[in-house]
């Protein structure tokens, strides 16, 4: 019996703004979608069917687990797909042209934007002029401008 394709997500994980969403898509023709979030068992009747783009939460600072698979009639189901999402933000007294500085670094990173962040006053890395963290918990850095 053929085997449904795994799903994919897009984005696939890693850091997204508060306000973000994704899509999971399945190679196979035809095939249904189910999604839940955490380490659960799959399951056609405890999962969400997919009909679209789903939320992320509008909270800073959450990792969020995503796990995906699909069936089909007549196909072994697909294997389960997994992506994880942190989301980050600022708060609304940060102006467009505010500096961003993210850690892509999702398993030790800062896990906010805001964390451990300043002109002087810290021993971690430096990036545009700014200090960040405490050595050895950053990594992956990207510096941007403006708002995320």
């Amino acid at each position: 019996m053929a085997k449904v394709a795994t799903p994919t997500f897009t984005p696939a994980g890693g850091q997204v703004g508060t306000s973000a969403s994704f899509e999971i898509a399945c190679a196979t023709s035809g095939s249904t979608i189910y999604y839940t979030y955490g380490d659960t068992d799959p399951s056609t009747t405890n999962w969400t069917a997919y009909s679209g783009a789903v939320n992320l939460p509008t909270q800073s600072g959450q990792n969020v687990v995503v796990r995906a698979f699909a069936v089909k009639s007549g196909s072994d189901n697909s294997d389960v797909a997994t992506a994880t999402f942190n989301t980050i933000g600022f708060s609304s007294a940060v102006g467009a042209d505010a500096v961003a500085i993210l850690d892509t670094n999702t398993t030790q990173g800062l896990g906010s934007v805001c964390e451990g962040i300043g002109k002087s006053g810290s021993d971690g890395t430096s990036i545009g002029g700014w200090r960040i963290g405490a050595s050895g918990t950053t990594t992956n850095l990207k510096y941007e401008t403006g708002s995320i």
